[in-house]
């Protein structure tokens, strides 16, 4: 990890930041000190470890841990075995687990929290948690290791389940090293994609699932930064027979910085300062899908054709562009927000549309900004050391985020188009925190008819 001394709004760790704006350091230096602390062990069965749903779990895993445990994530098996998942196929695990920043080799000599992937025999006695991935059908999410009941799965996943399973994984020990929570890593957490409302028992097997036969052909993705790269992430991921019957827009206008390195799962350091529209369209066509890009901020000054995507993915965090998405002839919506704060981090909020309220009447008020956190001791360190008011609001101002938060909302995102094209209900609201999961509120809807939206063919 890099140190800073005097961090930009470009080169800030977001998720060092939540550590300063929770008020737990006195500096950025010991944010980012105390960041080199967090780390995990995993474990993967040889069985596992060669599907494509324990592959999509491990490697959600590595992805996402890399950056919100940059003390490492430590893979304790060599994997020199193929890939199975996604478009990664023809690949060796190893390397791909290499590439996403885990360490696959042993890992140091003190007791870590570990995530296991796949069966094992009993947790041995430990001060720090074991967690156990569970994914099954449309279900996916952790157990504690030592739990006296942790249900098996016989490896019919979905890929958004492992994925989610594996993004909840590292929240747990993320919390866990965080503090503040003292059930996180002990306790159980998950939730059905295809009946996200679902609460209690979220693990036990539902008839009414559906096979995944079918995956979308033509969608518009607006933001490519924190949930933009968290969708083509779980897209990579997915099971396409014909990876080029993908067809995306991606629309966005800035520029890939630092910072984004932390929170957004396909930005790394040589990355940084390309435009983010080429950078992931370049990505998503190493992938083998066809992309468009659009360079500018989404507004309602243009319609959407007929030869363009009516499924919308949105992952940004600007009202005046989320109140327009009801106004350039999109059919279908799904809206994902993330929360902000050093708890608030966690929280994500979902909305389809058509839907009880429109966009508009949504986010076409314009709100105050919340107060930044400029009283917590690493802003007066950051003023001490030289930076002015100005540059020391900016700094203050900036959200915090963790990718696991991102591709969690991503696996819940993309859940809902598949639902849509397999006949399930409909999320007209979703309320959820991953402080607390199984307190989520969630508004359901009668199967939305996307008639013929552009879809393909999954492999088998």
């Amino acid at each position: 990890m890099t140190f800073a001394t005097l961090p930009t709004p470009d080169t800030l760790d977001r998720v060092a930041k939540i550590l300063m704006d929770a008020g737990q350091v006195d500096s950025y230096a010991e944010a980012q000190l105390a960041l080199n602390r967090y780390a995990v062990t995993v474990h993967v069965s040889e069985e596992c470890a060669q599907t494509p749903a324990g592959q999509a779990a491990l490697l959600t895993i590595a992805v996402t841990g890399s950056r919100a445990l940059p003390g490492g994530v430590f893979v304790d098996d060599a994997l020199d075995v193929p890939v199975q998942v996604g478009t990664y196929q023809g690949r060796r695990l190893r390397d791909l687990l290499v590439h996403a920043g885990a360490h696959v080799r042993e890992a140091p000599h003190i007791e870590l929290p570990v995530i296991r992937i796949g069966t094992f025999g009993a947790a041995p006695a430990a001060m720090k948690p074991t967690l156990q991935c569970f994914f099954e059908g449309w279900r996916g999410g952790v157990f504690p290791a030592g739990a006296a009941f942790v249900p098996q799965a016989s490896g019919s996943a979905t890929t958004c389940a492992a994925v989610l399973a594996g993004a909840i994984a590292v929240s747990e020990i993320f919390q866990f090293h965080l503090g503040g929570n003292v059930q996180a890593g002990r306790r159980t957490v998950g939730l059905s994609l295809w009946r996200p409302g679902r609460v209690e028992a979220w693990w036990e097997d539902d008839a009414t699932e559906a096979r995944v036969a079918f995956l979308p052909s033509s969608l518009w993705l607006i933001g490519l930064g924190h949930l933009g790269q968290a969708y083509l992430w779980v897209f990579a991921l997915l099971p396409y027979l014909r990876p080029a019957e993908l067809q995306l827009v991606l629309q966005d206008f800035d520029r890939l910085t630092q910072a984004n390195t932390s929170t957004s799962v396909l930005t790394t350091p040589a990355l940084v300062g390309e435009l983010k529209t080429r950078a992931m369209a370049a990505w998503a066509e190493h992938q083998g899908f066809r992309t468009q890009i659009l360079e500018r901020k989404f507004a309602a000054n243009f319609q959407v054709s007929e030869e363009e995507p009516t499924i919308a993915l949105c992952g940004v965090d600007n009202a005046a562009a989320r109140a327009a998405l009801g106004d350039v002839g999109f059919r279908f919506i799904v809206n994902a927000g993330l929360g902000a704060g050093p708890v608030d981090f966690m929280a994500m909020r979902f909305y389809t549309f058509p839907g009880p309220k429109n966009p508009r009447a949504i986010w076409g008020t314009p709100r105050g900004k919340a107060s930044a956190p400029i009283d917590r001791p690493a802003y007066r360190a950051l003023r001490d050391a030289g930076i002015d008011d100005c540059g020391l609001t900016l700094l203050a101002e900036r959200t915090v985020g963790a990718p696991f938060v991102g591709v969690t909302a991503a696996a819940i995102t993309i859940a809902e188009i598949l639902r849509a094209l397999h006949g399930g209900g409909r999320t007209l609201i979703h309320d959820a925190t991953l402080e607390a999961l199984e307190h989520r509120q969630v508004l359901m809807g009668e199967p939305f008819q996307l008639g013929n939206p552009g879809f393909t063919e999954a492999r088998p």
